[in-house]
């Protein structure tokens, strides 16, 4: 027996200003077995680093742990502690303070383990003492001009291809348009990567805007220096250079424009004195070739030389002015096998520099490995020769060779050198071969320009005292002459620094070909009252980089803003990249691709460490997030710290064409045309094996939708729940592709996948693969959750599932959230389930959170929580408008009473097969009937929740998973809301489980306008017994089948597609559960009875009818000739009946084009099928719809592709406003263009009736 031992716990600290405790928290046993973290979060405001912050526990609650719970924590290897560790940490979100608090809730006291079964955690806030350095920023606002320089004048652009010296010719500036050299002046800061943390004081701050750059005039012409794109870092331990490559641009750029008093360099006088000399200092010389990459990612290229081929080759690399001494040589070299390690033999001109090993990799999510040595050699010559020589056989590339040397300081070759390389105190710099014309010149600073250091020329002598050693220096002959920057053009004016607050940035490539389709985007949000920016890349380059590609830009322009903010409602809010990106932002290996149609990508490569360097897709990623980390002090530590501040997506579009449809899309689910009762369902996949990992990770996603949400329908696919098939090719599992590309067809809120997972398919077992996402569906568009591998590398050019289903224009999906990489599941688990309970939630106003609030605070829990401070969470992607709202049911709908009976706490009603059902109840708004709502409701009948075993198919898991579903729907019907009100009439079928456990009955409504959505349900009935008949029931139920239009004569032509249609009715009832043994609504095509299409989720009954329903299915891929389709349907009484239809299908059908209402009269909703001739060319649609008065009322367009056959769109009774159209009688027709006709189809009537 346990005892329980209370104890009391409340530790003071002096000086504490503030002592605030959450309520009591209890750590249940089964949310906390040994082991798991509990994590929780406190808001520190803004005012968050006054004070240091830590907490207390005060009132825990122990008591003795079980034997289990005790081998468990061993195991687990839990500190044997007297309180539980508390691990804090303090992060900002949004200019909000946060302390992120976890601890395991287990201790161990006298010699026992003891669970803390509960406490209240106290926050406890100290005053900071010292003032931190942070203090002595700018504010917020002195940060940023208030108008950038490009917002008027000339201005042109110009490039260098490195750093160095340059000029510009008054001839040269003369053809370009400046006449008077006399008044040019140069802007910029060249082509350096942009530092990650942006720091806003000091020498390593970030230039505002363009800094002038300072000149030096002489005759004809000036001189300036350029950056080049390479940034140099000095190791002081290893006495060695490091470099950074700007990996976004080839070239490094700098603005010219003209005006008064340009800005020259300045002699600047030494204050200190010494008598310390440098004659030379250690510079780096570099031999790379970046032409060649292991995998489509990262940033680490390599040489075009393959030593398979040859596993001998030599490379030259140039050190001039060796003055002696010990130099260092980095060697850095990448190898691909998996059978055997690269050994690496390296010699330089002749002499051993030593060896080093390069492992195997692992072929899974690795394509090659790498390792970096640092060698010291000697001796080296003007131009070295580097031998390398690796294991033969084994497929290597060289990545660079980097040598770090001392190089005599040479007054007539102008190079960068930095004295602390060789000096720690402000020395007297010593150069030979000095003319008159010699000039040393200190290379600017964020805060101070070039200048010139004051030198003495003693004979052929440059002597010159420095006082700063950290600072770059160079020697310049201003006598000579030197290479000229390149033009690349004018440069319209422009001022983002002028931006005022905006609530969305859209950034779209420098081409602007997308900027049409981004302001439709744009003015669909800006109706919604979002304040909504559209930027070109280039514009964001010109002010935020110095011209020069830096994907930095984007985030110092949303930091701009994110800055100036005064309030939480001026900061950005959501970031959409509107257009596509490519690994290579440099288009090294870029094929055809052009710049300017791209945008960004943030590519990260893992190498921190030096040996065996892993390169592959587990070990980079390419990451979106890294724009919105907005605070300050954020952009280093991105994945174990960093909190994300704004909601991001991306269209991954290139051409205008590929814009439109996404935008068409969007703006579609934006107006909620297609509602139904698809939106209140979530389909939930899982693969099989790993112990049934991915499994159990879908049923907690499936928990945290249910506290988010619990009145949606969830239905399961567990492919280990059904029968596997083993062939040649591997297993499979046919019977739950078919049943998955139904759901596919038919649509849902959200699809969610958990399991193995490539771009061309999902599960090992390929149970859906990418042609099964670019199929026609009926129209209604799902968000895909996919936590799986790397389905959508959307820095990448190829054909994957995400793109399938983004650019399906018939419909596929509004958005994905994918990974772009490989990940791993645990991760995966909690950003699937952290995502899937936001995007179902609300704030604390009430309003929904949008996709990417979503992501943002689903990505946010994670650091807080403890749950991913690894790179998974960043390789995960939202693909898709940040700002959009999931069209999820959100107000409620009560059950008021069933056949009459009231509905209370304790009500269990019996309900029997073959019983007709009336359902009541209400809508409501604000806690009373909405009297305002009229619209439709649907019912969905379930049977009760089962308990299901997998059959741990192949022995892949160590036991059978159990999971509970309701796999029963037993019926679908839809009637009338009127002023809130509904009642909705049930036929129970005799399919059902005869037991005391609850079914659930889901409702779904929505009003006139689509503008409100409701959904609830009850529980409080079983399904058991019988009703008895009056009169036996022994006819089938009376149907009618036809293709395309209900005019369609037997053995009639169609083209190679159809719209398969049929009509039933039956006085008891359709059965289309399909639970008897064989009473699904079958479609047989030409006998083959192993391809049996069952259309149970096909049949949706008449508008409040329960005897009367339709059936619309999408034939494709129909061969030429003569076919004979079959039908058979059933009744609630087990009484079925079999209809025939013959037709004939040509490739060549001329019989000319048509169009039909499948639902005339129409009650809710009606589908126009417009029938085309055969035809090579894609076609457009456009179907309208006119009152009898001749004004056009609704329209809607479409395409399809060569010899479609037909075109199905359908119309949800309302005109362009959104509003139902009343009662009466209109006219309708189709037009279908193509690049050499136009036809316009003959006009029909139909009837919409109201209830």
């Amino acid at each position: 027996m346990h005892t329980k031992r209370i104890l009391t716990l409340l530790i003071g600290l002096s000086g504490t200003i503030s002592l605030i405790a959450q309520p009591f928290t209890s750590f249940a046993e089964k949310d906390f077995p040994p082991g798991t973290l509990f994590s929780t979060q406190f808001n520190l405001g803004e005012n968050y680093a006054d004070s240091i912050w830590s907490v207390n526990f005060i009132y825990p609650e122990f008591r003795l742990t079980t034997k289990a719970e005790t081998e468990l924590l061993k195991k687990k290897g839990v500190l044997a502690q007297e309180l539980p560790s508390v691990e804090t940490s303090l992060s900002i979100s949004r200019k909000q303070g946060f302390l992120d608090v976890n601890f395991t809730p287990f201790v161990y006291r006298n010699g026992d383990w003891m669970r803390m079964t509960g406490c209240k955690i106290q926050l406890v806030s100290k005053p900071r003492v010292m003032v931190r350095k942070a203090q002595a920023l700018p504010s917020l606002n002195q940060r940023y001009t208030n108008h950038s320089v490009l917002s008027k004048g000339k201005w042109i652009k110009i490039s260098v291809p490195e750093e160095g010296i340059y000029q510009l010719t008054a001839s040269k500036l003369k053809s370009w348009g400046f006449s008077n050299i006399n008044r040019v002046k140069i802007y910029g800061y060249g082509g350096r990567i942009l530092p990650q943390n942006l720091e806003f004081s000091g020498d390593n701050s970030v230039i505002d805007d363009l800094c002038e750059v300072a000149t030096w005039r002489r005759k004809g012409s000036m001189l300036f220096y350029a950056e080049g794109t390479l940034r140099w870092s000095w190791d002081a331990i290893k006495n060695a250079w490091n470099r950074m490559q700007n990996t976004y641009s080839r070239g490094s750029y700098y603005f010219i424009t003209e005006g008064d008093s340009p800005l020259e360099m300045k002699v600047v006088e030494p204050i200190a004195a010494t008598t310390d000399t440098i004659t030379s200092s250690i510079i780096p010389a570099l031999y790379e070739k970046d032409a060649f990459a292991w995998y489509e990612g990262g940033t680490e290229f390599f040489s075009n030389y393959d030593f398979i081929n040859n596993n001998t080759q030599s490379f030259t690399l140039s050190t001039p002015g060796f003055a002696g001494g010990t130099a260092k040589v980095a060697v850095a070299v990448s190898a691909a096998s998996t059978l055997k390690a690269t050994n690496v033999e390296t010699l330089a001109n002749g002499l051993s520099l030593g060896n080093f090993s390069i492992s195997t990799y692992d072929s899974e999510t690795e394509s090659a490995r790498e390792t970096r040595a640092l060698f010291s050699i000697d001796s080296l010559l003007e131009n070295n020769t580097f031998k390398i020589t690796t294991t033969a056989g084994n497929s290597a590339r060289l990545n660079y060779i980097l040598a770090s040397y001392p190089r005599k300081l040479d007054a007539s070759v102008p190079f960068v050198f930095s004295p602390a390389t060789v000096s720690s105190s402000a020395p007297v710099v010593l150069a030979e071969n000095a003319n008159t014309s010699t000039q040393l010149w200190c290379i600017a600073s964020a805060s101070v320009p070039t200048t010139i250091v004051k030198t003495t020329i003693n004979g052929t002598k440059a002597i010159a005292q420095i006082d700063d050693v950290k600072q770059r220096y160079i020697f310049v002959d201003v006598s000579k002459s030197y290479a000229e920057p390149s033009r690349v053009g004018m440069v319209e004016n422009q001022d983002l620094h002028a931006d005022s607050a905006q609530d969305m940035v859209i950034i779209i490539p420098e081409s602007g070909k997308l900027k049409k389709q981004a302001e439709r985007l744009a003015a669909a949000h800006g109706a919604e009252g979002l304040r909504v920016k559209i930027v070109r890349a280039d514009q964001l380059y010109n002010e935020f980089s110095s011209g020069t590609p830096d994907a930095t830009a984007y985030r110092r322009y949303l930091k701009m803003l994110y800055d100036r903010a005064k309030t939480t409602a001026d900061m950005p809010r959501y970031l959409l990249l509107f257009g596509n990106c490519y690994w290579d932002n440099r288009l090294l290996i870029g094929g055809s691709l052009s710049a300017k149609d791209l945008l960004l990508a943030f590519e990260v490569s893992q190498n921190d460490h030096l040996i065996n360097i892993p390169h592959g897709t587990l070990h980079s990623y390419v990451t979106d997030d890294y724009y919105g980390l907005l605070d300050d002090g954020e952009g280093i530590a991105i994945a174990n710290r960093d909190k994300v501040d704004i909601g991001i997506g991306r269209f991954i579009c290139t051409t205008e064409e590929e814009a439109k449809i996404l935008v068409d899309k969007t703006l579609e689910y934006m107006e909620n045309k297609n509602v139904g009762s698809w939106k209140n369902r979530v389909i939930m996949l899982a693969d099989n094996g790993d112990n049934n990992l991915h499994q159990e990770d879908s049923e907690t996603t499936v928990k945290n939708i249910q506290n988010a949400n619990d009145e949606l329908i969830i239905k399961k696919y567990y492919w280990d729940a059904y029968p596997i098939t083993t062939s040649a090719t591997g297993n499979s599992f046919p019977q739950v592709t078919r049943m998955l590309q139904e759901e596919l067809k038919r649509g849902a809120l959200i699809f969610n996948y958990t399991g193995h997972g490539s771009p061309r398919q999902l599960s090992h077992n390929k149970l859906l693969q990418t042609s099964d996402f670019e199929k026609t569906t009926d129209g209604n568009m799902p968000l895909w959750i996919f936590a799986s591998c790397e389905i959508t590398p959307y820095d990448q050019q190829m054909e994957d599932i995400g793109r399938a289903t983004l650019f399906n224009t018939k419909q596929g999906s509004v958005a994905i959230v994918c990974a772009t990489r490989s990940v791993y599941a645990i991760y995966n688990r909690a950003l699937n389930a952290a995502y899937s309970r936001y995007v179902l939630s609300s704030d604390s106003n009430g309003k929904p959170y949008t996709l990417g609030d979503a992501m943002r605070l689903a990505k946010v829990s994670l650091v807080a929580s403890a749950g991913d401070r690894s790179m998974n969470k960043l390789k995960y992607a939202l693909l898709g408008d940040p700002a959009l709202t999931l069209t999820a049911p959100r107000g409620k709908i009560v059950v008021d009473s069933i056949d009459g009976q009231a509905i209370t706490s304790g009500t269990n009603l019996q309900l029997k097969a073959g019983q007709k059902v009336r359902f009541a109840g209400h809508i409501v708004k604000n806690g009373v009937v909405a009297t305002d709502f009229n619209g439709t409701v649907t019912g969905s009948l379930y049977d009760r929740l089962e308990n299901i075993t997998c059959k741990n198919n192949n022995n892949a898991n160590q036991k059978a998973m159990v999971y509970q579903d309701r796999k029963n729907a037993l019926f679908e019907g839809s009637d009338s809301v009127c002023a809130g009100r509904f009642k909705l009439n049930v036929v129970v079928p005799r399919d059902i489980s005869y037991s005391e456990d609850t079914g659930r009955m889901f409702f779904y409504a929505v009003n006139e306008d689509h503008s409100e959505e409701s959904h609830g349900s009850t529980t409080q009935f079983h399904l058991n017994g019988t009703i008895q008949m009056q009169n036996s029931d022994t006819l089938g139920p009376k149907v009618f089948v036809y293709l395309n239009s209900t005019d369609f004569p037997d053995g009639g032509y169609i083209s190679t597609s159809a719209l398969f249609g049929a009509t039933l009715h039956d006085m008891s009832g359709i059965n289309a559960n399909g639970l008897g043994i064989g009473h699904n609504i079958e479609l047989c095509l030409d006998g083959e009875v192993n391809n049996i299409i069952v259309l149970n989720d096909y049949f949706a009954y008449n508008f409040g009818s329960t005897t009367s329903g339709t059936i619309q299915y999408p034939l494709t891929n129909l061969s030429p000739g003569r076919h004979k389709l079959t039908l058979r349907a059933w009744d609630v009484n087990d009484n079925s009946t079999t209809v025939s239809l013959n037709f004939f299908v040509s490739e060549d059908l001329t019989g000319g084009y048509d169009v039909n209402a499948t639902a005339n009269p129409a009650y809710t909703t009606t589908t126009f099928v417009t029938t085309l001739e055969s035809s090579n060319e894609k076609s457009d649609i456009t179907v309208e719809v006119y009152d009898l008065a001749g004004r056009r009322i609704w329209n809607e367009k479409s395409s399809v592709s060569a010899n479609a056959g037909y075109d199905a769109i359908r119309w949800s009774l309302i005109d362009y406003a959104n509003r139902p159209v009343p009662a009466g009688v209109y006219i309708y027709r189709s037009i279908i263009s193509s690049s050499n006709k136009k036809i316009t189809t003959k006009s029909k009537k139909m009837i919409i009736v109201r209830q």
